[in-house]
């Protein structure tokens, strides 16, 4: 499902824990896939409960808790880190 959402060249591409169920190596090349598409200037919009994978592949992180936004962040070098801090891991 999620490489048949790509063929048709999407300007927006909204995914919902697109990294569920997939073994390594197709996680690995769903990352890579999902940054070029960026790079070519793609938006992607990803609901995730991973927090490594969405530190790996996203420019920018909305924290959202019943609709409402509690964090809007760039994404760097601490953004795991703090998102571990706010949910306690």
């Amino acid at each position: 499902g999620i490489l048949a959402s790509m063929i048709s060249s999407p300007e927006i591409l909204i995914l919902d824990e697109p990294f569920a169920n997939l073994d390594p190596s197709s996680q690995s090349w769903l990352k890579t896939k999902l940054n070029k598409l960026n790079e070519d200037g793609v938006t992607i919009l990803v609901s995730s409960h991973d927090l490594r994978h969405v530190t790996e592949i996203c420019t920018r992180i909305l924290l959202l808790e019943e609709g409402i936004i509690m964090k809007d962040t760039n994404t760097n070098t601490e953004t795991l880190v703090e998102l571990e801090k706010y949910f306690n891991v």
